[in-house]
């Protein structure tokens, strides 16, 4: 990926060079000729009275339509006063060079590269409009006919009709051969032109894969709630970044959550939402008890996006929430974060009970298969903590709930809980110092996928430590449950190697 926008990039500087020596009006014989090129002629015609030779054809298929009549083609001065303003497009674009190679830098996926360019590329071009009212409308109204938006086209219509995200990036840096062959450029742009039609054949996979909530909630470790009256609900994860994804629309606007497991590099939070925008009125706030950041940012259309950010120093995960809105005086973002990222509820003492105290209190020891028994209990301990959520337990819950249920339970089934505990949690600690010496005791036991589930995910191993951290500690605070003694660790007659 990192090659092919370098190559990008190269060309687009060239082209960026080739434009300070595009030829004078009155020379308007290309090097390359556009009439060979079949999309630039979809949207112009030959004219030999044209300053450059061509102009906007009035053909229903044409994209540039609109432009037919915008001004006198055959007028130099008119000619090169918009020229001058299309440069000045151009000009703008070194922008999105340097945010391409900001997100290079920090390993960001060709996906929210392409999407973050593509949206600010729409923006640019609206914004190359500012001072003039009757262009911006013309521009609106040939996106609104070409795309079905006056902002022009959205990334995933983008995907959707190129089939991958590097030709949505490419598309965003590209040019109108058309316009620019009206306007002189076309020998300035003409690699690029090359290289988006190389590279409709090479087409790189999307790296992100489709799941159900369900899958997303397993292989995330995930607690969320997507609120009340969300439309278009779609989850996935960037495997190779262990990056999940929600996107869904809610009263009209679209939000997407990103969730990510990692660690701040000088303290400062990572910008994981691929968005990359000039904040304003940006603030510090606190989302369920962890230091954030939020901030908006005007678009180039008539939308807002503000952007939620936070960083939970406990499980060691980076949060965004970003959304995009006409009215962001109406919406309240950290109130549908805190309800999206509420702490998990604890299992109920009833569960508890049956699918953890009863497990470990069920171990025997001194037997044959004593070592296989005990990784197979230490499977099913991590299954529970990370189905449950317990990387970011509702801490209060959770503690009254492991002591009701310990509660209930006899003397002897007391004691042998603490056997079996200290038994899996020796067998734990070591996988967590070196997962792969114990790896193939799980495979003999039959459950090394759910282990691998668990060590292979920091929040499924958080969410152990954190059920045996609060095992620990039990009635600590009440003063009232103390462990009862345990078999020693040289009793318990198992060898976990």
């Amino acid at each position: 990926m990192k090659k092919m926008i370098s190559l990008l990039l190269a060309l687009l500087l060239c082209c960026a060079t080739a434009l300070a020596e595009s030829p004078n009006a009155s020379l308007y014989v290309y090097e390359h000729d556009p009439r060979e090129n079949p999309t630039a002629m979809r949207d112009i015609v030959e004219n030999p009275d044209a300053v450059y030779g061509f102009s906007p054809s009035p053909a229903e298929e044409s994209t540039l339509k609109e432009y037919v009549d915008a001004i006198d083609w055959t007028n130099t001065e008119q000619v090169t006063a918009t020229r001058a303003q299309r440069q000045a497009y151009h000009d703008s674009m070194e922008e999105l060079y340097d945010m391409i190679m900001t997100m290079v830098k920090e390993d960001r996926d060709i996906e929210t590269i392409a999407r973050t360019v593509s949206q600010r590329r729409n923006e640019l071009r609206l914004e190359a409009y500012a001072d003039d009212p009757e262009g911006l409308e013309t521009v609106k109204k040939r996106n609104l006919d070409t795309y079905g938006s006056e902002f022009g086209p959205t990334p995933d219509s983008l995907y959707e009709k190129y089939g991958s995200w590097e030709m949505v990036l490419i598309k965003a840096l590209g040019s109108n051969p058309g316009m620019d062959a009206c306007l002189g450029f076309y020998d300035a742009y003409y690699d690029l032109y090359d290289l988006e039609t190389e590279s409709d054949t090479q087409s790189l996979a999307n790296p992100w894969k489709d799941l159900t909530e369900e899958e997303l909630r397993q292989v995330s470790g995930l607690f969320f709630t997507v609120p009340d009256g969300a439309e278009e609900i779609v989850y996935r994860r960037l495997e190779n970044e262990n990056l999940a994804e929600i996107q869904f629309i809610l009263d009209g606007d679209e939000f997407i959550a990103r969730v990510q497991p990692g660690e701040l590099h000088g303290g400062e939070l990572l910008n994981i939402s691929g968005m990359y925008f000039d904040w304003e009125h940006e603030e510090e706030i606190t989302v369920n008890g962890c230091y954030g950041t939020i901030g908006l940012a005007k678009t180039g259309s008539e939308d807002w996006i503000e952007l939620c950010q936070w960083y939970d120093a406990a499980s060691g995960v980076m949060y965004s929430l970003s959304v995009y809105t006409s009215d962001p005086d109406g919406l309240d973002l950290t109130a549908v974060t805190e309800g999206m990222f509420a702490p998990a509820e604890a299992p109920a003492a009833q569960e508890l009970g049956e699918e953890y105290y009863a497990v470990l209190s069920g171990l025997e020891f001194g037997t044959a298969g004593a070592a296989l028994k005990t990784a197979i209990a230490a499977s099913q301990v991590c299954d529970f903590a990370a189905k449950h959520g317990l990387y970011n337990p509702d801490e209060e819950m959770l503690q009254a709930d492991l002591l009701t249920a310990y509660i209930d339970m006899s003397e002897d089934d007391q004691a042998a809980f603490w056997a079996g505990f200290d038994a899996v949690q020796a067998l734990l600690d070591d996988c967590l110092k070196d997962y792969e010496a114990k790896r193939p005791l799980f495979e003999d036991a039959g459950v090394v996928e759910i282990m691998d589930a668990v060590m292979y995910d920091p929040l499924n191993r958080l969410a152990w430590e954190n059920l045996r951290d609060h095992t620990l500690t039990l009635g600590i605070n009440e003063g009232v449950i103390v462990k009862t003694d345990p078999v020693a660790e040289d009793e318990s007659g198992i060898d976990h190697q």
